[in-house]
């Protein structure tokens, strides 16, 4: 069981290490909103969900449109 935490240590270690666009390309996954907090950084989070695209006005408005 020990070797086994070592390995997701690693992994985690490897993860944090890789640059924010590099990670996006060899791991998209990480964007799912189930897991981005356990892989992202609050600011890397917050400049994603910044450039997201609104489904009412299609802008990146953040949600904060009247409709």
């Amino acid at each position: 069981m020990e070797a086994r935490g070592e390995y997701r240590d690693k992994g985690m270690e490897e993860v944090c290490r890789t640059p924010f666009a590099e990670r996006v390309a060899r791991w998209p996954w990480i964007l799912d909103k189930r897991v981005r907090n356990r892989y992202l950084t609050k600011d890397e989070e917050e400049a994603y969900l910044a450039q997201l695209v609104c489904l009412k006005c299609g802008k990146p408005c953040g949600g904060s449109c009247e409709g």
